[in-house]
């Protein structure tokens, strides 16, 4: 038998046999024959080896071995270059292309081991007997590698394991860890006994910051009597293991594409891994800065691939799409994409066809490329076929590469020449369906399924192009006051975003001409971009930027486009929204997640293949719920500021910073109070006619009409925003043709709780109450809030519904119709009226939001609004009825059947009821709990984590966006479902087939809106707002001073003839000695806030750099 030789430190052995053996070193030689032998029936032994003499206070333990015999280390010795990434224990041991070779003083020989994946770590690897040696697998990794050997692994013919890892690093304090043994029959004590109970082993050693050390307790005999130390890469200690990973793009795939194609592949991945209800690209929405955000987690604005076009703009050259592939310096701007960034983390990586695929980044390419040719056919299936073939048998499987980018170019040609509803574009869906079933057999066929991760994603949506007489393209030729001779460079006729570089002199010359020449055309001076498009601080963005509405496209001297779908609108528009899937061993199974931002995708998929991102604007925190491991960090060890001082000054700038903050707002706030003092009512005469009397002063808002229309508010309870997608809807396409529409907008026990003033009287007042104080008439028909009280004032006009009301009859809906068409505003002259329909929500509970019914149901909405309007018309209220009409919220579907998971409070362990005080649960998939004094804790960590699909907030800790948390009536715990999962307490309550009350951000909440009148717009199709937005339209229609409130005008003000554009306010200024404080404080604390926040963020860097991001708690084995 031979001895294995490790050298000290782990460091690698050296080119020739020593001349002898360290003095004292103890040579430790394993009979595998012996071993077999010795191994008793129904135990399974597991050793440890090492001889690395630098690990401190390291220990041995036995393993059964009978005897030691010592032979001279001149026989032979290995080297082994593999690496082996742990999964949840070591059973999932991965291995990725070895290399052994094992030398004696006779010849050399060489062994090449092949990628695999087992579920026992011992049949990973076996290498052929040689002069009687055992079974022997091991791996060291190059000598220039962050750290040497990882996981070695020792096995005989009865699968005996070997275990060990070392480190060559420096050492530095490491916390308590815990590790347990593991083969695959089971837990194993360290003797490689079956244990009664987990078998842990409580651990102290030192590290590095790029590996992390362990010992072993210390029994009574020794097979090796070495010290013995496991050390693991950090960076793999909190996943279940680096699997490889495929990141698959098809082109222009729309987050709603599969809904009107059967699609049982995608569907299938989406069961057996993670779908988003879409994702949000950057702006610009178009392919190569799309793709670049993905490959390198920064906006648009931050990596510098603006667009798809490379310009110089003083010798004007443009190079068109795959031209530009081939500009290095137009890529390599500052941000690393991922494939180096891996690469130079000793990952191998590859791309197929990815935009940027063939440029060089800082003098490096990727590895294994392929650029497409340049007359390429993007919708070839059989094409698609083969790069499939090639990039999971010949660069995953073969070239065992660790990331790979994969590029398809359809649905987006076949989008852009047919359009985004055209039969020929559904034909492309199942094609890419096709695709992805083909892919994933192939992923199976060739045993990769178990470790690569997929995701496959789109880089934006697509959007119908308005043709025909009645659309107004946007020529900027025929904008009067605009001429290409101001231009010193453009980008147009590149779709619906242009970019233009006037002459010297000329910039406000041209914005002037081009601002308010088209009304679907939005015109920008580069510094006013909206800080939301992050599309503005980048050299290579031109002076003003021009952004078309929905359905238009740019055009520069005749119509040049001939597409009939197009791309690279505003970002918030829901036909740019691309979709999202996900699956393999490092994903949930069948989740179905929110909306979240593509630019977070970077950091998601740094963290599968265990690689320290670049300086990214995204977070894992968007995404780390579809991970099984939850993306949690470990702990970073003692890596501290050296000192409190920074901190403290920080700390007391940024207070002081808001104190007067705080002191301007108010200030300003009580001298906007004195200056818009008036009196009430429909006031129409100018302040200068009494310019002693400032109370006088009308609102400046009357003095910019002569005529102030009426307003009625509709809700049809439960509308979802799509709900007119697959149904005819003749009505409600008139009204979006006649005014706006907008893509979408952003349980107590109900009927009794409408007459609890207390509950609606809370301090926020009514737009009711507003009008009528005002001097307006005011009317409520069945809307919530109708029947309360507020500051002892009740709506003028009003009707509540009987308590058995039947919500659906549509007689009855006509009869609302008529009283409040008739007799509100027509006999009693009412100023303001809201009407509420309880349809389609009461059918959407009962059948669910894909249902016949809830079809028939919208097809009831859209007559009774054909009917509604016809009212209007025959009374003659059309020319000063402004009508609004939208919905509370959407409707999902509920998951339902034997695979359903479903989420029982009373079956999750260490929760019980008896904790609680007071509950609201069983009302869908929402929940509060008041938990008993001294419970709160208790019930938190019963319930967090307790179920997949539920999430769990302290009140105090629910996320920001939601605005939920800062109200006394707020329970201190929330609970709240994903979409498809209701909240049950002690049985499975619920009954509907479709819910609501999920969070805001799911596209099944969002409702519809319509709006038409004299005061907007026709035929504009504007993007998504928030609710919270509308009051203050309603307000500015109504001409009165709105409440405290926490909406914009600035947010629907673009649906207005008037662009809501407020008048003159004459001479009613402040005093200006009072704008000179207010300005000088602001100054103040704007420079106090900005100093302590860039100083946090400098030690935040410091802090950073000093420590390594994987410095983390071994292990993360349950």
């Amino acid at each position: 038998h031979r001895h294995l030789h490790s050298p000290p430190g782990g460091r690698p052995p050296p080119q020739a046999p020593p001349e002898r053996e360290e003095e004292g070193r103890e040579m430790s030689v394993i009979d595998p024959v012996k071993m077999a032998n010795s191994r008793t029936s129904g135990n399974h032994q597991s050793m440890i080896w090492s001889t690395n003499s630098n690990c401190p206070d390291s220990k041995t333990y036995e393993t059964g071995g009978k005897e030691e015999i010592g032979v001279s280390s001149r026989d032979f010795w290995l080297e082994f270059h593999l690496v082996c990434d742990f999964h949840n224990d070591y059973r999932n041991c991965e291995m990725h292309g070895a290399t052994f070779t094992l030398r004696t003083e006779r010849k050399e020989v060489k062994y090449e081991g092949q990628s695999a994946r087992g579920r026992s770590a011992a049949r990973v690897y076996s290498m052929n007997k040689y002069d009687d040696a055992f079974f022997v697998n091991g791996l060291e990794l190059d000598q220039g590698s962050s750290w040497d050997v990882v996981c070695v692994l020792l096995e005989n013919d009865r699968s005996h394991i070997i275990q060990t890892t070392w480190s060559q690093s420096s050492w530095r304090p490491m916390p308590l860890s815990k590790f347990i043994y593991t083969d695959h029959k089971g837990e194993l004590d360290p003797h490689g006994h079956t244990p009664s109970r987990l078998a842990y082993d409580d651990i102290s050693c030192y590290c590095n910051d790029l590996s992390i050390s362990m010992t072993v307790r210390e029994a009574q005999r020794s097979l090796f009597k070495k010290r013995a130390c496991l050390c693991a890469p950090a960076r793999v200690c909190c996943t279940t293991g680096r699997n490889k990973l495929l990141l698959t793009i098809f082109d222009g795939f729309r987050w709603d594409y599969d809904r009107d194609v059967d699609t049982p592949n995608l569907d299938k991945m989406a069961e057996e891994g993670v779908k988003a209800a879409y994702v949000t690209p950057p702006f610009l929405t178009i392919t190569s800065p799309t793709h670049f955000t993905l490959l390198s987690g920064r906006y648009i604005e931050n990596h510098g691939v603006i667009h798809n076009v490379w310009f110089n703009t003083t010798t004007r050259q443009r190079k068109e799409y795959y031209m530009t592939q081939f500009v290095d310096e137009y890529w390599d701007n500052g941000s690393l994409p991922i494939w180096i960034t891996a690469q130079r983390q000793g990952l191998k990586t590859g791309s197929l066809h990815f935009p940027g695929t063939a440029a060089t980044y800082q003098n490096e390419t990727i590895q294994v490329r392929e650029v497409e040719p340049r007359a390429y056919d993007y919708t070839n299936e059989s094409v698609w076929r083969e790069n499939v073939d090639k990039v999971i048998k010949d660069w995953f499987k073969d070239a065992d590469l660790d990331f790979v980018t994969l590029y398809f170019g359809d649905p987006d040609e076949t989008g852009h020449k047919k359009g985004p509803d055209s039969p020929e574009r559904r034909e492309a869906v199942k094609k890419v369906d096709r695709t992805l079933g083909y892919l994933r057999e192939t992923v199976e066929r060739h045993g990769l399924s178990d470790h690569l991760n997929i995701i496959i994603t789109a880089d934006h949506g697509m959007s119908t192009v308005l043709k025909g007489d009645q659309v107004k393209q946007i020529i900027l030729t025929d904008i009067p006051g605009f001429s290409y001779k101001d231009l010193q460079f453009h980008l147009i006729d590149y779709g619906p975003m242009g970019m233009l570089l006037p002459k010297e002199g000329m910039l406000d010359k041209i914005y002037n001409a081009l601002k308010g020449g088209h009304p679907n055309l939005h015109v920008y001076k580069k510094e006013d971009m909206p800080s939301r498009l992050h599309y503005s601080n980048h050299p290579r963005v031109l002076p003003i930027v021009l952004i078309a509405d929905p359905g238009y496209v740019i055009n520069g001297f005749y119509p040049l486009q001939t597409n009939n779908g197009e791309h690279g609108y505003d970002n918030e528009i829901m036909d740019m929204k691309p979709f999202f899937r996900a699956v393999g061993p490092d994903f949930h199974r069948n989740l179905l997640v929110g909306p979240f931002e593509t630019v977070n995708v970077y950091a998601l998929m740094c963290h599968l293949l265990g690689i320290k991102p670049e300086i990214n604007d995204g977070s894992l925190d968007h995404t780390k719920h579809m991970l099984i491991s939850n993306g949690k960090p470990c702990e970073t060890g003692d890596a501290k500021e050296s000192s409190v001082l920074p901190n403290l000054f920080i700390g007391f700038a940024a207070f002081a910073g808001f104190v007067f903050f705080v002191f301007v707002v108010l200030t300003s706030y009580h001298g906007y109070k004195r200056l818009k003092s008036v009196k009430s009512g429909k006031v129409k005469m100018v302040c200068k006619l009494t310019p002693s009397k400032r109370d006088h002063c009308a609102p400046t808002r009357d003095l910019c009409k002569s005529v102030r229309n009426k307003l009625l508010l509709i809700s049809f309870d439960g509308f979802r925003w799509d709900y007119d997608r697959d149904v005819d809807t003749p009505n409600l396409d008139k009204m979006a043709k006649e005014g706006v529409k907008a893509t979408t907008q952003e349980k107590k026990q109900y009927y009794m709780t409408q007459f609890v003033d207390d509950y609606w009287d809370n301090g926020s007042l009514p737009i009711w109450i507003t009008a009528q104080r005002q001097g307006l008439k005011a009317g409520s028909m069945h809307f919530p809030g109708t029947a309360a009280t507020y500051q002892n004032e009740t709506v003028q006009v009003r009707e509540v519904e009987p308590r058995f009301y039947d919500h659906t009859d549509e007689t009855l809906w006509t009869k609302k119709v008529d009283t409040v068409m008739n007799d509100w505003f027509n006999k009693q002259d009412l100023d303001l009226v809201t009407l509420y329909f309880g349809d389609p929500d009461a059918v959407g509970h009962e059948f669910g939001p894909d249902s016949p019914e809830r079809r028939e149901a919208v097809k009831k909405v859209d007559r009774t609004v054909g009917y509604l309007r016809e009212s209007a018309q025959k009374l003659g209220l059309s020319d000063q009825l402004n009508i609004i009409i939208t919905a509370d919220h959407g409707m999902s579907t509920i998951f339902k059947g034997e695979d359903v998971k479903e989420i029982v409070l009373s079956k999750i362990p260490g929760f019980s009821f008896k904790d609680l005080k007071f509950h609201m649960v069983d009302y869908g998939p929402f929940g509060m709990l008041l938990p008993k004094e001294g419970m709160l804790d208790k019930v938190y960590n019963a319930l967090k984590g307790g179920h997949p699909n539920l999430n769990v907030y302290k009140k105090e800790d629910m996320p920001a966006r939601l605005h939920y948390s800062n109200h006394p009536r707020l329970l201190p715990l929330i609970l709240y479902a994903d979409p498809g999962y209701v909240i049950n307490g002690f049985y499975v309550f619920q009954t509907n087939n479709g819910e609501h009350g999920y969070d805001n951000e799911i596209m099944d909440m969002k409702p519809f809106f319509r709006a038409v009148g004299p005061d907007f717009h026709r035929n504009l199709l504007v993007g998504p707002f928030e609710t919270v937005n509308v009051y203050a339209l309603m307000c500015h229609l109504l001409g009165i001073k709105p409440e405290i409130n926490d909406g914009s005008l600035d947010h629907t003000k673009h649906m207005l003839i008037s662009n809501g554009k407020p008048c003159e306010t004459g001479d009613g200024s402040e005093s200006s000695l009072q704008n000179v404080f207010i300005g000088l404080a602001a100054v103040a604390g704007f420079l106090l806030l900005a100093f302590a926040v860039v100083t946090s963020y400098n030690v935040h860097k410091r802090r950073r750099v000093s420590q390594s991001p994987y410095l983390q708690s071994f292990p993360c084995l349950p």
